[in-house]
């Protein structure tokens, strides 16, 4: 099926720098969570390990294996076990989007709702992962913490 999608562009959002910016965000929010968040929203600690979840499952589907074993881990864990774990997930999605080409975006894979297919599964990954890395900046600008994506370049 001809979706006119390029595998190697969607391959891109999984790129290092993205990791890296998401897992500073973390270790820089980690200490300052509780002055933040409501009862409505999820914690720093909870929004990783949120993401780290989904991350595997998602890739999983793409890559049509079975989501690495992990240790189960709460948001009372240390901030440098839950970037480790994050760290884990998206280097896994790296691999599993690697290996995609453009004839399988249109195959059916079990998705979060349902079966879906590879191209979608890797747009609702992606806006998963903006979604997070937006709350998660705004969590350190209540905290007067600049994010890494609006720092300016030394």
């Amino acid at each position: 099926m001809a979706l006119g999608i390029k595998v190697s562009l969607l391959a891109a959002i999984v790129d290092q720098a993205a990791v890296d910016r998401l897992c500073r965000a973390v270790a820089w929010a980690g200490g300052n969570e509780t002055t933040t968040t409501r009862l409505a929203q999820m914690s720093v600690a909870e929004v990783v390990l949120h993401l780290a979840g989904d991350s595997e499952f998602g890739c999983a589907a793409l890559g049509g294996v079975k989501a690495p074993a992990e240790p189960k881990l709460t948001p009372a864990d240390s901030v440098p076990k839950l970037v480790a774990r994050l760290t884990r997930a998206l280097a896994f999605c790296r691999t599993q989007l690697a290996k995609l080409n453009d004839a399988g975006l249109g195959d059916k894979i079990p998705g979060y709702d349902g079966p879906t297919t590879r191209a979608a599964m890797i747009f609702e990954l992606h806006e998963d992962w903006a979604d997070h890395y937006s709350q998660l900046a705004n969590y350190l600008r209540l905290n007067g913490i600049l994010p890494p994506t609006a720092r300016r370049a030394n």
